[in-house]
């Protein structure tokens, strides 16, 4: 048998249950081959070839607490083994990186000919095939918790009651609460899959740190300006990435997260930065140049101590002021409904599609031949590159607190009477900015269309 055929046969039984059985998969183990009583598919290397133990017909866990029980009371012997004809016993018998093409119908939610890897394949059984078997498309490449909310938060629908019929194209609580706990859970397999470090995520780049001295040299007579301060983090941020990122062992390591690289390692192996200390003006900057790889300095002390206290005084005594602000919002909108679905406006905002911009349209309405059209998914390229008019609660012509479906949009107004709780949000932006200044910032620059902004 291939080894693409056993870890098939294993995930379809719902092996990937097991942390034991994924570890043999993904990781090079030693086996006490002397051992005369298996699990179903446990795989065993012995010094010719890898080979697992044959379950029996049918053999198929329901849950983590069932399989615990068949491998405690595990009983198959050697007569039971099939030999896997091509994995290499001097390496774990997969890698997770390794390709693998897979046919409709070997996999539940794989619908055409698909080429993935094996880490995708494990990740699609462990949260989505376990969890609504087919309802969720195979999904490839980087998988974000982000990525898999926005897609089910539209499809996301009450449990269902006693004689209703179950619809492939929904996804219910119970279900989106599985899927939930997957994602948390498959954590524990983090030391599995990625590397705790090597030489470049441990180290500096020393064609960094001559970029960077270059630099402040260069612009010495502009060290308050925050524009040039942003201009050199980024480019020694860019030097910084292209060093580590050399290999995709690193690239797993940092995630291909911003932060990494514009906030730890910047302070670490570049420059502390431009740091505000206790005033918090944006304007009075003061420019650490030394990383802290490099070390504290005398000049530096006094601007170091006040930005580790500003971070601890904001995480510490001003996060109440974004917690006060949620209860005050909360208050303030708490009378806030959705009543109709169409209060029959013609107003709204002026906005023009564009495929740069559409996804934060999906879910509004606009205005076609005097009638609101819902943009969604499937419709939204029939209106790009066009002038329309966005329905908005700004416009709505309802009185007193109330507001219609079509000016309020759709994610918000399937929660008639949870509109409150989106515009708490803003006070809880302010509770996030005062929590993360003990992290550390990171000092960049953006261009804004003013006409974007304000209208």
């Amino acid at each position: 048998m291939l080894k693409r055929d056993f870890f098939l046969m294993g995930l379809n039984a719902n092996m990937f249950l097991s942390r034991n059985w994924v570890i043999e998969c993904f990781c090079l183990t030693k086996n006490n081959q002397d051992n005369k009583k298996y699990y179903p598919f446990q795989l065993i290397r012995f010094p010719d070839a890898y080979y697992f133990a044959k379950p029996p017909e049918g053999f198929k866990v329901a849950s983590g607490e069932e399989l615990s029980l068949v491998m405690s009371e595990a009983s198959l012997g050697d007569k039971d083994l099939i030999k896997i004809e091509d994995g290499d016993v001097s390496k774990p018998l997969l890698n997770k990186d390794e390709n693998i093409v897979l046919s409709p119908g070997e996999v539940p939610n794989v619908k055409v000919l698909t080429k993935t890897i094996y880490g995708n394949l494990f990740l699609n059984y462990y949260i989505f095939v376990y969890s609504v078997y087919d309802k969720i498309e195979f999904k490839t490449g980087k998988v974000s918790a982000r990525d898999i909310e926005n897609y089910i938060l539209p499809i996301l629908t009450d449990d269902l009651k006693e004689g209703e019929e179950n619809k492939k194209d929904c996804i219910y609580v119970s279900e989106y609460l599985k899927i939930i706990g997957s994602i948390l859970d498959v954590c524990k397999f983090s030391n599995i899959f990625f590397q705790p470090g090597n030489e470049k995520t441990m180290l500096a780049s020393i064609e960094m740190k001559k970029k960077r001295d270059e630099l402040y040299e260069k612009h010495k007579d502009k060290l308050k300006d925050p524009e040039t301060l942003a201009m050199i983090a980024k480019e020694c941020s860019d030097i910084d990435r292209a060093y580590v990122n050399t290999d995709r062992v690193n690239r797993d390591f940092y995630q291909g997260s911003g932060k990494s690289f514009g906030v730890v390692r910047a302070k670490k192996f570049n420059s502390v930065g431009a740091e505000t200390g206790l005033s918090h003006d944006a304007r009075d900057i003061k420019l650490i140049p030394n990383s802290l790889d490099e070390g504290w300095t005398k000049e530096n002390m006094v601007d170091m101590c006040n930005n580790a206290r500003a971070g601890t005084y904001g995480r510490g005594k001003e996060t109440q002021l974004g917690g006060s602000s949620v209860k005050e919002l909360l208050r303030a909108s708490n009378n806030i409904n959705i009543t109709v679905d169409d209060c029959g406006t013609k107003l709204g905002i002026d906005v023009v599609l564009t495929k740069d911009n559409i996804k934060k349209y999906i879910g509004y309405s606009i205005m076609v031949d005097g009638s609101p059209v819902l943009l969604d998914k499937d419709n939204a390229s029939l209106y790009l590159n066009k002038k329309w008019i966005r329905r908005s609660p700004q416009y709505c012509k309802l009185g007193k607190t109330d507001f219609c479906k079509h000016c309020i949009g759709l994610k918000l107004s399937n929660n008639p009477n949870g509109v409150s709780v989106a515009i708490s949000n803003y006070g809880s932006k302010f509770l996030y900015i005062f929590m993360g200044a003990i992290h550390g910032k990171a000092l960049s620059v953006e261009e804004v269309d003013l006409n974007e902004v304000i209208y």
